[in-house]
Formats: C-alpha cells, structure tokens, sequence
C-alpha cells in the first residue's frame, strides 16, 4: 500500500512535470512570435530609413548642382554687368571728347558763332544711353531673382535635411526600443527554455523512480495476491490452531471439555465455565 501510494505520487508530480514543460513551451512559442514580429517591425523601420537617406542624398546632390550652376550664373552676370559697365563707361569718355568743340568752330573777333556740331543734337546718342541703362537693370534684376533663388533653394535644403534629421532620429528610437524588447525576450525565452530542460531533467527522473517502484511492486504482487486469496482460510485456520493451543493449554492444567459443545469446558468440581 506505501509503494502504490508513492507511485501515485510520483506519477501526480511527473503529470505536474508535463504541465510545466507543455505550457513552458507554449510561452516560449508566444515569445518566439514576438520577437520575429519586432525583428519585422525593425526591418521595415530600416527600410524605410534607408529609402529616406537615398532620398535625401540624391535631393542634397540636385540642391548642390543647382545651387552651383546658379552661383555660376550669377558670376557670370557679375562680370556681364562688369564689362557693359566698363564699356559704357568708355563710350561715355569717348563721346566727351567728341563733344569737346574744335578750334575751327571758334568765333572770329566780332563774327557770328558758327553752329554746333551735328552730334551734339544726334537723337542715337541719347538712345544709347537708354539702352545700355536698360541692359544693366535687366541683368541686375535677373542677378537679383538668382540670388532669391539660391536663398529659397538652401531654405528648403535645410528644412528638408531638419526633416530627414528628425525622422532618422525618430526611427533610431524606435529601432533601439524594439531591439531592446527582442534581447528582453530573448532573455525570458533563455529560463523558459532552462525551466523546460530542468522539467524535463526531473520528470526523467521521477520516471526512473517510479519505474523502480512499480518494478518493486510487481516483486511483491505474488506474495500480495496469495495473502489477498488465502487470508481467510488462512484467518479461519489460525483461530482453529489457536483454539487447540488453549485447549491443549487447560487440559494440562487438568480442565475437561464436553465434546457435545467445544466451547463448554468442564473444570474439577463439575463447574461448567462457558469459553
């Protein structure tokens, strides 16, 4: 009876065993899912960053060609505006000195003035001014408006890279976050799986001593099963060998027995004690 409890026992703590290694495993599938879905989200996260950087890197190359063409651009306007400037300068000089009147346009002592010369009331010279003012001012403007550009180009430059900036520094959060969770799970699913091994360990265990038990109790069935089978002729015989003994025990000590009832004993003196 102590061995087939004890192997209940042992067989109540190896189902116990199982349970934890059944729901062991079962947590560490859950966590196993989690962390691929993590590993996922930091995939797409990458991805995602590097399809930005790409971006970027092509719009930052673009801004820098663009920025230097117009730099050029406006370089050569500058020097455009440079060498009109000096050449109307120059025309101006040199109209002056046309302008200066000769010594053959000098009045004789008490003679009318001659007329002026004929370029001095010339319409062309007039008009040329005004162009070359025009030119300039044009090209001016168009410097001006390279100039605004270049400024607009590099705001939207920098707002762009503030842009990417933030949104790398976002993404590295988070990828540092989920990459923190995965070694978090990581770790639970590391004693998840020492509690499986060390269930395993000792449901091996108990297994082998209930092996040995029960080994032990089939040792004894056959003994068992004989005094299960034969107790009660062998309790009814023992009463009988028992009784003998008493009898045999009385009669020596001189006691006589009515064998119409062997339960009545005749004792010296014709007293009938009842057994």
């Amino acid at each position: 009876m102590e061995n087939t409890r004890g192997s209940v026992l042992l067989a109540r703590e190896i189902d116990e065993l199982s349970d934890t290694i059944t729901s062991a495993k079962a947590k560490i599938a859950e966590l196993e899912a989690e962390v691929e879905e993590k590993a996922a989200e930091v995939k797409a996260i990458e991805e995602e960053l590097e399809a930005a950087t790409k971006i970027r890197q092509e719009e930052t190359a673009a801004h820098a060609k663009t920025d230097k063409d117009d730099e050029d651009a406006a370089a050569t306007i500058v020097q455009a505006i440079e060498v009109l400037e000096g050449f109307y300068k120059a025309q101006g000089a040199l109209l002056q000195e046309r302008r200066q009147p000769s010594n053959d346009y000098v009045a004789a002592a008490g003679a009318a003035p001659p007329p002026p010369p004929a370029t001095w009331e010339n319409p062309a010279y007039t008009g040329r001014d005004k162009e070359s003012s025009g030119i300039l001012a044009i090209l001016t403007m168009i410097k001006e408006d390279i100039d605004k550009d270049r400024v607009k180009a590099q705001k939207a430059e920098d707002d762009a890279q503030k842009h990417y900036d933030e949104f790398s520094g976002e993404c590295g959060t988070q990828i540092g976050d989920l990459n923190g969770a995965i070694t978090e799970l990581q770790g639970t699913i590391g004693e998840k799986e020492t509690e499986v091994e060390e269930a395993v360990g000792q449901r091996s265990t108990k297994k082998g001593e209930l092996t040995a038990l029960i080994q032990s109790i089939k040792g004894l069935q056959p003994g068992c099963d004989y005094m299960l089978v034969n107790y009660v002729v062998r309790s009814a015989n023992r009463k009988i060998e028992i009784d003998g003994l008493e009898k045999a025990k009385a009669i020596l000590k001189g006691a006589a027995f009515d064998e119409s009832d062997p339960n009545r004993e005749l004792v010296p003196g014709d007293a009938l004690v009842q057994k």
